[in-house]
């Protein structure tokens, strides 16, 4: 393992440049977009967060399974593929294990053989990778590449400990965000479609002079006897 920089006088400037990071992400919770686009937000802000990473990628794991849900190049989204592809690597040990994982290629090149050729074909000399958990049952980690031909240090894995702590309470809110704009569209799509019923209904009550009872098991029927949906019916009804 490399050692660690001098860090006489840099503890500020870490703060600073890991709370700018964050306060990116934060300005982009008012934003609608999916849990996917914010994640690639959040891979784009290691670069900031950590100036001595040359490429970044976000790992989401569910079911067993694992995707790089976003990077910031192809590198980074090769040599995340090479680890799903052994089963092995730092990026799985960060996603599955949930430990902090720093190697330099010497050491990944004698752990996975497969991952250190890659990593010399694409220049990589360090990896690091810290996990996260995103919410709906997915866990992962932000996995970073350094390719100036020296590794990561113990003090860039406590820099990257600190932002996928703070990264990942701010998924969680934006997760919450997003479930609930969903269920606020479900619910708006449900009523609506309610509504076209209730219509419907009361054509068929005014035309064959039922009650809304009658009127609806008629509907209900008459969907099920035509093998369509009773919300298609109706809207067909409305229609004229």
């Amino acid at each position: 393992m490399t050692g660690i920089r001098n860090e006489s006088g840099g503890t500020s400037r870490v703060l600073d440049e890991v709370t700018g990071a964050l306060a990116s992400l934060s300005a982009m919770l008012d934003d609608e977009d999916g849990v996917d686009v914010f994640v690639l937000h959040v891979c784009e802000q290691v670069l900031t967060a950590l100036p001595d990473v040359d490429a970044a990628s976000i790992t989401l794991g569910q079911g067993g399974s694992h995707r790089t849900a976003a990077s910031t190049g192809d590198v980074a989204a090769r040599l995340d593929a090479v680890q799903y592809r052994v089963g092995s690597g730092p990026c799985l040990q960060a996603a599955e294990e949930g430990v902090l994982a720093r190697y330099c290629s010497s050491e990944a090149a004698t752990l996975w053989p497969e991952l250190g050729r890659a990593a010399v074909g694409a220049g990589v000399s360090g990896f690091l990778s810290a996990p996260i958990v995103v919410g709906g049952g997915r866990s992962g980690g932000i996995n970073c590449y350094r390719a100036d031909g020296r590794g990561f240090t113990a003090f860039d894995e406590r820099r990257l400990d600190l932002y996928a702590t703070a990264a990942e309470a701010v998924l969680r809110v934006h997760h919450r965000h997003a479930d609930a704009l969903a269920t606020i569209a479900r619910l708006g799509t449900e009523l609506a479609s309610q509504g076209v019923v209730d219509r419907a209904t009361g054509i068929v009550m005014a035309t064959r002079r039922l009650g809304a009872d009658e009127a609806l098991v008629h509907l209900t029927e008459r969907s099920r006897s035509e093998g369509i949906d009773l919300h298609e019916l109706a809207a067909r009804f409305v229609a004229g």
